[in-house]
């Protein structure tokens, strides 16, 4: 059982020995890489955010703002607005805050099947 416990601490020594190697290795590739200007040669994707809302009029407005105050640049982000079923002005209220896209959509209710009852 010693010698079994004594091979066992050796394995977990040569497995970890490798793992933090591992990281070390790749810390000193970011690093050298960021002294190389290697993030900012990158080229840039365009990207889509969508939001699906419904009733969210308090919080849309900040959140179409704060995705349109990121470092990113504003004509390579799409920002759509998925306005189900609203009650409230969160389509208005997207609108003036500058989603590029609002689709609102009118969801017929599909009946459940027998035995169960809709969400509270």
């Amino acid at each position: 059982m010693l010698r079994f416990l004594e091979s066992m601490q050796w394995v977990l020594f040569i497995f970890f020995t490798a793992a933090y190697a591992y990281q070390i290795f790749y810390l000193l590739v970011g690093l050298w890489g960021k002294q190389r200007g290697g993030v900012e040669n990158a080229e840039l994707h365009r990207y889509a955010a969508i939001i699906s809302a419904r009733n969210e009029s308090a919080v849309i407005g900040r959140l179409i703002r704060t995705l349109k105050e990121q470092d990113y640049p504003s004509e390579l982000l799409d920002i759509y607005v998925i306005a189900d079923n609203c009650t409230d002005n969160t389509a208005q209220i997207s609108r003036q805050a500058g989603a590029y896209r609002l689709m609102t959509r009118a969801v017929t209710r599909c009946p459940l099947p027998s035995g169960r009852s809709a969400p509270g």
